[in-house]
């Protein structure tokens, strides 16, 4: 391969089946898995074809753009029951669960994610998430969505619905808990120490963490249904005033004096209804930038279209705008340009190229096996 650095470690490998626990996916594995992986350095091509390969049926890869560069992933993944915890870092790339995909594996199971550095942004159901380091999310894998990653780290937590009473009719697809309340901080710690631990655990230990962890997610998971409600009272003037930023964001005179004048607040008021959003000009700018990204995801491409955006959502200039726009989602705006088009080639049928596999060392294939069995027992 040229000076190309795969590298893999493989120090257990899963064996074995038992029959299937209530909330457990239908394929468990009796013994613990402990797989690392290192792709830096790798051809672009056979990189993208490894990584498909993982999950061929139940995910579609492709490039964040339209050229073809690495997705540099390195992994480290742990697996023990009913549960799998990941360190996972990749540069720019588009994973998604089209409707195709969705219909021919279930996937009854969610993503717990932390962002250690930069972020992506989901697209569902015509809406968008923008994903960071602020918050810890829950994202359901039984449900049709695009995740565009910028250049990231994160920690992940695979966790079967059935194990934490989780139930897509009742919560969205998405579910944000910021570290700026006391559950994102909560969860954030628990999800911190919990991937500190897993690896090297014996089987005893690993027991008793997997019923820790999952004992906090079903907390978070009540807690937010109280939550929601209580919301619902206390929320009703930030609804009102989100709505009314929403509807204003064209205008160039949209400012805290605004909302003041507008609802009857005094700056105290706002500063406090605002404070875990990170004030109302960054909650502005945010959705700014979220306006931004999606008019250049499903732009054309014409020429000047980036200058164009970053006047029409009023950044002084062309290079702020960029900055800002890497600051939130971890790309250039030129790399988004037309991405949302093009995603809608992206089907069940992405499959890994056949014939390149010969380029990877030996041991490679069996860990790609080994990383695709652990998938299918989630999304089988």
């Amino acid at each position: 391969m040229g000076g190309a650095a795969w590298s893999v470690s493989d120090p257990g490998s899963p064996s074995g089946s038992e029959p299937n626990r209530k909330g457990r996916p239908d394929r468990v594995l009796t013994e613990m898995t402990d797989l690392k992986l290192d792709l830096r350095g790798a051809d672009p091509a056979l990189q993208r074809e490894y990584w498909q390969g993982v999950a061929p049926t139940a995910y579609a890869v492709r490039n964040l753009g339209d050229r073809l560069v690495p997705l540099d992933v390195r992994l480290s993944i742990w697996r023990h029951g009913g549960i799998a915890a990941s360190r996972f870092s990749s540069r720019s790339y588009v994973v998604a669960r089209p409707d195709e995909n969705v219909a021919r594996h279930a996937a009854r199971f969610v993503k717990i994610k932390l962002f250690l550095r930069g972020g992506a942004v989901l697209f569902e159901g015509g809406r968008s998430h923008q994903l960071d380091g602020r918050a810890v999310y829950m994202i359901d894998q039984s449900r049709s969505w695009n995740i565009a990653y910028g250049d990231h780290e994160q920690l992940s937590v695979f966790v079967p619905h059935g194990l934490i009473g989780y139930d897509p009719h009742r919560f969205p697809v998405c579910m944000r808990f910021s570290t700026g309340g006391g559950v994102g901080r909560f969860l954030h710690a628990g999800l911190t120490a919990f991937l500190q631990q897993v690896h090297g655990t014996d089987d005893s230990d690993a027991e008793t963490l997997e019923a820790s962890f999952v004992g906090m997610i079903r907390g978070a998971l009540e807690g937010a249904t109280m939550t929601a409600r209580s919301d619902e009272i206390r929320g009703s003037r930030l609804k009102a005033m989100c709505a009314f930023i929403e509807a204003r964001l064209a205008d160039a005179e949209l400012s805290p004096a605004t909302l003041e004048r507008e609802f009857g607040v005094s700056r105290a008021t706002l500063f406090r209804d605002f404070h875990h959003l990170g004030g109302v000009m960054n909650y502005i700018r945010t959705r700014r930038l979220q306006h931004a990204y999606n008019e250049l995801a499903g732009s054309d491409g014409r020429r000047g279209i980036v200058a164009l955006t970053a006047d029409r959502w009023h950044f002084g200039s062309a290079s702020q705008f960029s900055d800002a726009f890497l600051r939130q989602f971890g790309a250039r705006p030129g790399e988004i340009v037309g991405m949302q088009r093009s995603l809608r080639g992206v089907g069940a049928g992405a499959q890994p190229a056949a014939g390149r596999s010969d380029d990877a060392p030996a041991g490679l294939e069996l860990t790609q096996a080994r990383l695709k069995r652990l998938y299918e027992s989630f999304t089988e």
